[in-house]
């Protein structure tokens, strides 16, 4: 007895739906890496497969809520994630790699000037995108970098040496900036004035200054003979 042609056409409609289900669960996961290009406020993320192409891109704020949603970004994505590089890792990084060693990944370091070698050689404009996505084919080429974040659990006192220490950068900046900037106006003094400013802080330097013992040379404290 033959079967209606409705139900022939049913039992392949499901026989269909059975093999597009088996060849869905067959696939596996794409491989990839990503790159992360850090700076103050936000961060910009890159997802490159293992073939170095692009896939996806995303900026966060590098606050508590802005690091959640690079997480989530991250769990979200059919991407399977090997590394993450992160430039920086121990300055505008540090908060990323922070959370990321949390969640379980595994972070890279990312020197800036490889990135900068790299933009150059391939003569491309600086952006944000760019650099992440250059931090990624970083971190694809050389699986060998350095963990970043030796420091994975933030340590106080370490942390106020790190502000102390660009405290004082920035402070001998600004020395070096003012007295660069003090240095093009007296050239472009008068000689007379620039003669009489070098002599008025001559005798200024020489004269006692509060607070300080003055001695008198060692003739002027010798006792008269006779």
């Amino acid at each position: 007895m033959s079967l209606p042609a409705n139900c022939n056409r049913k039992r392949q409609s499901a026989l269909t739906t059975v093999v597009a289900d088996q060849e869905e669960s067959s696939v596996e996961p794409t491989h990839a890496v990503a790159g992360i290009d850090p700076h103050k406020n936000t961060a910009t993320i890159a997802l490159g497969d293992l073939r170095g192409g692009l896939h996806e891109t995303a900026s966060f704020a590098i606050t508590e809520a802005g690091m959640a949603d690079m997480l989530a970004f991250l769990l979200d994505s059919e991407l399977l994630i090997d590394r993450i590089g992160v430039e920086g890792p121990g300055s505008l990084g540090r908060p990323l790699v922070i959370a990321l060693a949390a969640a379980g990944y595994d972070v890279r370091e990312v020197q800036p000037n490889r990135i900068a070698d790299r933009r150059r050689r391939r003569r491309r404009a600086k952006t944000d995108i760019e650099d992440a996505e250059a931090i990624a084919r970083e971190t694809l080429t050389d699986p060998d970098r350095p963990p970043a974040g030796k420091h994975a659990t933030p340590d106080p006192a370490w942390e106020q040496l790190l502000v102390i220490s660009e405290w004082r950068a920035s402070f001998v900046m600004q020395r070096v900036r003012l007295l660069t900037e003090a240095e093009a106006v007296l050239v472009s003094l008068p000689v007379p004035l620039r003669v009489t400013l070098h002599q008025s802080g001559s005798a200024a330097a020489d004269s006692p200054q509060p607070g300080r013992h003055h001695r008198s040379p060692p003739s002027a404290r010798r006792p008269a003979q006779g």
